[in-house]
């Protein structure tokens, strides 16, 4: 009977352990799903801005401090990084056609070790360009672009 009792009490934990671990990974999913989508919406309106400042001739946003701090830690956001840097890292140049544009999070590994990974592909004059954006979460608990990376330009 000791034997049967005992097999029991495990096939019972063995049970509830596989129920509990169903239910947490579903939540933690969702949770990351979240942070995830806001992580790349972040990307998104920082293009757009981008975007829109490059085609209406207006001040990059990258030399604007002020405007720049919403979506860049404080390290990259300060007056004339664009042109410290003498190029244009969002696109990849100095000027711009661009197309085909699809801002994703990374398929693998979509946050790894507390930090977004959103890649950001699209077509510059007819030419394919691949970007890896990478942000950490901001001490208000939003999210903000630390480092934008070229897989072209290695």
């Amino acid at each position: 009977m000791m034997g049967k009792t005992c097999f029991a009490q495990g096939l019972r934990r063995a049970m509830l352990g596989t129920a509990l671990a169903g239910c947490i990974p579903m939540g933690a999913l969702q949770a990351e799903a979240a942070e995830i989508d806001d992580a790349v919406e972040v990307v998104r309106m920082f293009f757009a801005e981008h975007s829109r400042r490059f085609n209406n001739n207006e001040e990059p946003l990258l030399n604007d401090g002020k405007a720049s701090r919403r979506f860049l830690v404080d390290g990259l956001a300060h007056d004339d990084l664009q042109g410290a840097l003498m190029f244009d890292p969002v696109y990849g140049g100095q000027d711009a056609d661009i197309a085909n544009l699809n801002i994703a999070p990374d398929a693998d590994a979509p946050i790894l070790r507390g930090a977004a990974q959103i890649h950001v592909t699209f077509t510059n004059m007819g030419a394919p360009r691949n970007f890896i954006y990478t942000l950490i979460e901001a001490p208000d608990g939003t999210w903000q672009i630390n480092d934008i990376y070229s897989e072209d330009d290695n």
